[in-house]
């Protein structure tokens, strides 16, 4: 599987979750605004390679997940907040499903401290490793 295939992957999973996701290099975070809900997916970065003709290729993944949240209390942020790490971990666990994709490792999800497009967002960030079969 090489990174097109990972991206490809990931922004179905998104979409049937109900996402519109795009990929950004992480500089580009905040080069247009999104339509939420919105994924945002960092271009997947190369950690190792095991094998010449078949094998695994490791790769660091970031997919922020994001949605309107400029006018809401501080209890209905936390709530949309659970409400987003829960379809995350959907995501997540649908990419696992893949027939590529061999594990997903060394995952954290946290909130966003702060609005990554400038929109008064709410949002959580997951990072994880993503080894795939070639």
């Amino acid at each position: 599987m090489n990174r097109s295939t990972l991206i490809s992957a990931v922004q179905q999973c998104c979409t049937l979750c109900g996402y519109n996701s795009r990929t950004l290099g992480i500089q580009n975070l905040t080069a247009q605004a999104p339509q939420f809900p919105a994924a945002l997916i960092c271009e997947p970065t190369f950690q190792s390679i095991e094998g010449r003709n078949h094998g695994k290729i490791v790769y660091g993944l970031q997919l922020y997940l994001l949605d309107a949240g400029i006018h809401l209390s501080p209890e209905q942020r936390s709530q949309l907040i659970a409400k987003i790490e829960s379809n995350l971990l959907e995501i997540l666990s649908q990419l696992s499903e893949h027939e590529k994709i061999a594990c997903i490792d060394e995952l954290t999800i946290e909130p966003i401290a702060r609005a990554v497009v400038g929109l008064g967002e709410v949002g959580v960030v997951a990072k994880c490793m993503v080894t795939t079969i070639f």
